[in-house]
């Protein structure tokens, strides 16, 4: 298995397991491939895409980079979600919950994977070098914070992170670690980027069930009593793949 996998993906399997709680487990190494493929491979392959133009962004807005000064909604939404997770984490760890403190960060790694990051990719290969700089600073702070989280539960992969981000700096081992920023914790952009999401998976739905295809452009989607930003409308829109986002009552006839 751990020629297969790696010691982080079954270190990480069994400490979300029932054997956290001293109780019986059934090994499956099924359940250690998926642990690997979510966690350790995932988070592999988000620092793999960040390395693709690490060497195009400026380092010095990377080391003054303020988590609370981020002004892109994604990005104010991922540090908020790092933040809270940073929370949890530190929470159960404190009461020995291992095994509660595991998956917040399975969870944040997928969202970070299949949203924030397929977002943002367009900044990061065509956008200008002020949105480049501002999604790379933004991908470095959150890939090297969430490597002290990761680290005592898989050493191996969140080692590599650290050294990869900091260059010559010690041991992520040796870091302390991470303080929550409550400043940057926004509740209600979270719960808005939540219904953005739904919204999207909604409208998805729709075309499939209409048998319109993605990549089919539409001129308008209308969404009812759901109030979104520009930035996030702009966010569903290219989604959706339509040109606008309209704003509409519930009880609008249009």
């Amino acid at each position: 298995v751990v020629e297969d996998y790696g010691a982080d993906a079954l270190r990480f399997y069994l400490l979300k397991s029932p054997v956290m709680r001293s109780e019986k487990l059934r090994f499956s190494k099924d359940d250690v491939e998926d642990t690997y493929n979510k966690v350790v491979n995932m988070v592999y392959n988000i620092h793999n895409f960040y390395s693709m133009y690490e060497d195009e962004l400026d380092q010095k807005q990377i080391n003054k980079f303020e988590p609370t000064e981020a002004d892109h909604t994604l990005d104010q939404w991922a540090i908020s979600k790092l933040h809270k997770l940073i929370k949890k984490v530190t929470t159960e760890m404190e009461d020995y919950h291992l095994k509660k403190a595991t998956r917040p960060i399975e969870d944040y790694i997928l969202d970070l994977s299949q949203w924030y990051l397929r977002r943002s990719r367009e900044r990061f290969k065509e956008g200008s070098k002020q949105e480049k700089n501002q999604a790379g600073a933004t991908m470095h702070y959150i890939l090297k914070t969430l490597s002290k989280v990761m680290a005592p539960f898989t050493p191996f992969i969140a080692e590599y992170l650290y050294q990869e981000l900091s260059g010559k700096e010690e041991s992520v081992h040796l870091q302390d670690w991470p303080e929550t920023i409550n400043e940057a914790i926004d509740e209600v952009l979270e719960q808005n980027m939540d219904k953005l999401r739904q919204l999207a998976e909604m409208g998805q739905a729709l075309r499939q069930q209409e048998g319109l295809k993605v990549r089919q452009a539409l001129s308008s989607a209308a969404i009812f009593d759901t109030e979104l930003n520009e930035e996030m409308k702009k966010i569903l829109a290219e989604e959706l793949n339509v040109h606008k986002i309209i704003n509409q009552p519930e009880d609008s006839n249009g």
